[in-house]
């Protein structure tokens, strides 16, 4: 549901910004308050070149809204969603750098609605950073170079979901 749409928006936001040569799309904040891509912490990491990542910060919203029905009979359930991107990039011009993502990003699909956005890269750092030890925090900021731009911007993605037949349901089982 959510996942596939990542994906699709990392590769979208790849193919349009040609500077950036990595995404991830399943990011999330691990235990010890690092931004891990379920492999390793990737943020800030100036040894993986100019990247993104997706990181959903929330859980998934439900509501009915009248924009997504199709029909007078089912009653339209909508997905929300509130994402946030993150770009790394040496060298840029933050202004430049983040309405290209903005671009890129409402392009891909209309019915996002951007919420936020942040061109300082101290302060995308310690929002992303926010829960891990105050001196590690302290140690991340002083390792950014005067060259290094990260910009963060925070969308909320919705979309209509199409509740299955209960005749077609399929076993989530991922090892099945």
């Amino acid at each position: 549901m959510i996942a596939d749409t990542l994906k699709q928006l990392k590769e979208f936001i790849l193919s349009k910004n040609t500077y950036l040569t990595k995404g991830y799309d399943s990011v999330y904040v691990d235990s010890e308050g690092n931004i891990n891509d379920g492999k390793d912490a990737i943020f800030p990491d100036d040894q993986l070149g100019n990247y993104f990542y997706l990181r959903l910060p929330k859980n998934i919203t439900f509501n009915y809204d009248n924009n997504f029905k199709v029909n007078d009979c089912d009653r339209p359930l909508v997905t929300n969603t509130q994402v946030i991107l993150v770009c790394c990039m040496r060298d840029a011009d933050p202004d430049l750098l983040m309405g290209n993502l903005l671009s890129t990003v409402q392009k891909f699909d209309p019915l996002i609605t951007i919420q936020s956005g942040i061109l300082k890269s101290e302060e995308v750092v310690t929002q992303e950073l926010s829960k891990i030890k105050k001196e590690n925090l302290q140690a991340a900021l002083q390792r950014l170079g005067a060259n290094y731009t990260i910009v963060s911007i925070t969308f909320m993605m919705s979309a209509g979901f199409q509740f299955s037949k209960l005749t077609c349901l399929t076993n989530p089982c991922k090892s099945c």
